[in-house]
């Protein structure tokens, strides 16, 4: 592929110039070819999908560790009435991350191993959090273990997959 053309931002007398972004925009691909322009955009693209997948990720692991925590206080901190109202909650966050995960823009098997990475980590924040409790060494072990193998698992691509 040839190398990409400088950006030109002096009108010519053929061109027409618009101002604000059309104009910026108009500059910015002037000389371009439609593949040179179909690359950049692909390239956004493919920017986007990722940026939209890990906040997908992020919602989703951030609601069900929540979810767990507020199901755990109702179970062991509250009786009566007060822990239906609670469970009610952590369901709703726990439907609230299954609705978020599923509708990441990728096939679950991809991205399993960084949803598992960053579910360690958010969990670990979370029950600092609101347990106040800190990972030990075997917790932060482990810890490193699940989230380099979760690293492996998304990001390792053998020659053969699909």
């Amino acid at each position: 592929m040839s190398k990409l053309p400088r950006f030109s931002t002096v009108p010519t007398n053929s061109t027409r110039v618009r101002g604000g972004a059309a104009g910026a925009a108009q500059c910015l691909w002037k000389g371009w070819s439609l593949e040179e322009k179909l690359i950049v955009h692909l390239n956004k693209m493919n920017i986007s999908q990722t940026l939209s997948t890990l906040s997908f990720l992020l919602v989703a692991t951030i609601l069900e560790v929540n979810g767990d925590a507020v199901v755990r206080i109702a179970i062991y901190n509250n009786v009566g009435v007060t822990r239906l109202p609670l469970m009610l909650a952590g369901a709703g966050l726990l439907l609230g991350y299954g609705f978020s995960l599923n509708l990441a823009p990728v096939e679950f098997r991809h991205v399993v191993g960084l949803y598992v990475a960053t579910l360690f980590v958010i969990w670990q924040v979370i029950n600092f959090l609101i347990f106040r409790t800190l990972p030990n060494l075997p917790i932060l072990v482990g810890g490193m273990l699940i989230v380099a193998g979760g690293l492996i698992v998304t990001f390792w691509k053998p020659i053969h997959s699909t």
